[in-house]
C-alpha cells in the first residue's frame, strides 16, 4: 500500500487549479522571459510569449484584478523560489496542452 502510496506522488503532477496569484506569478515569469535578450534564443522568448498568453487568459477567465494582483505579488517576489515556480508554470501548460491534443485529434 505504501509503494502505491509513493508511486501516486512520484507520477503526481501539478494541479490545473491554481490561484489567481499563481496564475499571475506565471504571466510575470513568462512576460520578464518574452522580453529578455539575454540567455533566451528567439525560440524561447516565443515559447515564453504563448506561456503569458495563456496565463493571461487564466486571469482574465477568472476576472482577475491584474493591477491589484501585482501590487499584492511583488513584494513577495523576493521570497518565492522563483526557479521552482517557472518549472511548475511549465508543467501546467504542458499539462493543458497535453489534455488539448486528444481533442483535436
Amino acid at each position: 500500500m505504501a509503494a502505491l502510496a509513493m508511486a501516486a506522488t512520484a507520477n503526481a503532477r501539478p494541479s490545473l487549479q491554481t490561484t489567481a496569484e499563481d496564475d499571475w506569478v506565471c504571466y510575470s515569469l513568462a512576460v520578464t522571459a518574452a522580453d529578455s535578450k539575454n540567455g533566451f534564443s528567439a525560440q524561447d522568448r516565443l515559447k515564453a510569449s504563448i506561456s503569458a498568453t495563456y496565463f493571461l487568459g487564466r486571469l482574465d477567465g477568472r476576472g482577475a484584478d491584474i493591477g491589484q494582483l501585482a501590487k499584492e505579488t511583488i513584494p513577495k517576489l523576493k521570497t518565492m523560489d522563483l526557479a521552482a515556480r517557472s518549472k511548475t508554470c511549465g508543467e501546467l501548460l504542458q499539462q493543458r496542452a497535453g489534455e488539448m491534443r486528444p481533442k483535436g485529434q
